[in-house]
């Protein structure tokens, strides 16, 4: 039997490891620290993030996608959308 590419089960101190912080440059409150975990697993079509925003930190700036749907679960904590 062949190794797989990709796993199909991650821990979290594997998804620990892997933590990137990520800023929008045309929004300097922005700031989300998270893994890309659909990339890591593997997934092509569709994309599963995961991430946090510190307090008194944003998200990206308003945006929109043509393509695709976008949904946020929050946690913990409260999320808001800003007007455009």
């Amino acid at each position: 039997m062949s190794e797989m590419k990709h796993p199909r089960l991650l821990k979290a101190a594997q998804i620990k490891v892997q933590e990137q912080t990520f800023h929008h440059p045309w929004n300097k409150k922005s700031a989300i620290t998270g893994v890309m975990l659909g990339r890591t697993l593997g997934l092509v079509r569709t994309g599963v993030n995961i991430g946090r925003v510190p307090p008194g930190k944003e998200s990206f700036v308003y945006h929109l996608h043509h393509r695709e749907e976008e949904w946020i679960y929050v946690l913990a904590g409260k999320g808001y959308r800003r007007d455009r």
